[in-house]
């Protein structure tokens, strides 16, 4: 039988994927069966792409992680990458029983969160360097159907329909991000704290919350598509009509943090400091932006140096 390609050679077999028959031009031997052409090269980007997510996953170090149940109980272990969109993800125990010798796989629906932490025990030293991760979406106060309350920063821009989301927690400490399963939240509050659930009726007289305005409406769209310095300056002009507001105050705060790491990022470091110094200058307790201001403060100081020697 005559190859239907190269009409002078005779076939020698068939597509072991597609069952097309062809000459030895035309089939390639892949272990112990054949593949045409166009079966083979998609087999060949299958594998280059499986290589590269598995050198990708080697160069990233394994991340420490509590895993809590929703039904309360714990698993302490290491992970190189957690998918969002996937099923669940595997974890290397922390302590290796002797009749466990695979990682174990975590179901995302029976959880109700994943703590990244720098110490499993939380004796960590804060000397040492740990990895960390900037918020670049809006405050976030999550209460867990068990109780437990966290207030923090979403990873990103926060999308309602998400089944899950990375908090990065305000206040610093062993845990340097949380991933919480909507599904065990019981209540949750953007951009402030959460509302009481019961209040008493004698606060019906109490000043009702401060409305949003268009300006701060015009700040949030562009906060969330990372146009931070538009969003500053509506963020600022609604501020100063209704400069009591909290929410308000903590929108320009985290805002003006994000603009700032904008121009770490161009490596604008005198006007990344401005921006860092007047978050501190609105919250003198900010953590993170104290960090990155000393850190600046140290880079502008050593550039003085050699521009002085030269």
């Amino acid at each position: 039988m005559k190859c239907p390609v190269h009409i002078r050679r005779e076939v020698v077999g068939y597509c072991a994927e597609c069952g097309t028959v062809g000459c030895d031009l035309c089939l390639k031997e892949v272990g112990k069966k054949k593949l045409c052409l166009r079966c083979y090269r998609k087999a060949a980007r299958e594998w280059g792409q499986a290589r590269q997510k598995e050198a990708t996953r080697q160069r990233h170090p394994k991340q420490r992680l509590v895993v809590r149940y929703a039904d309360g109980h714990m698993l302490k272990g290491t992970s190189y990458t957690i998918d969002l969109d996937a099923r669940g993800f595997y974890v290397d125990p922390k302590d290796m029983a002797a009749d466990v010798s695979k990682p174990i796989f975590v179901k995302f629906n029976q959880l109700k969160a994943v703590f990244f932490v720098k110490d499993f025990e939380g004796d960590y030293d804060d000397k040492e360097e740990h990895a960390e991760w900037f918020p670049e979406g809006s405050e976030v106060t999550v209460k867990f159907k068990d109780g437990e309350v966290i207030e923090g920063y979403a990873l990103k821009t926060y999308d309602d329909n998400a089944p899950r989301f990375h908090l990065i927690p305000k206040e610093p400490g062993n845990n340097i991000s949380v991933l919480v399963e909507r599904a065990s939240v019981a209540q949750m509050a953007i951009g402030g704290p959460l509302e009481e659930e019961s209040a008493p009726k004698e606060k019906k007289s109490e000043p009702a919350r401060t409305p949003v305005s268009k300006e701060e409406t015009l700040g949030d769209f562009y906060f969330h598509t990372k146009n931070y310095v538009a969003a500053l300056g509506e963020y600022e002009k609604a501020f100063k009509q209704n400069p009591g507001c909290k929410r308000l105050k903590k929108k320009v705060a985290v805002t003006t943090f994000n603009v700032g790491v904008h121009y770490v990022k161009v490596k604008d470091y005198k006007r990344a400091l401005e921006y860092f110094e007047e978050v501190l200058r609105c919250e003198p307790k900010n953590r993170d932006a104290e960090k990155k201001a000393d850190k600046l403060r140290r880079i502008l100081a050593a550039q003085s140096q050699q521009e002085a020697n030269v």
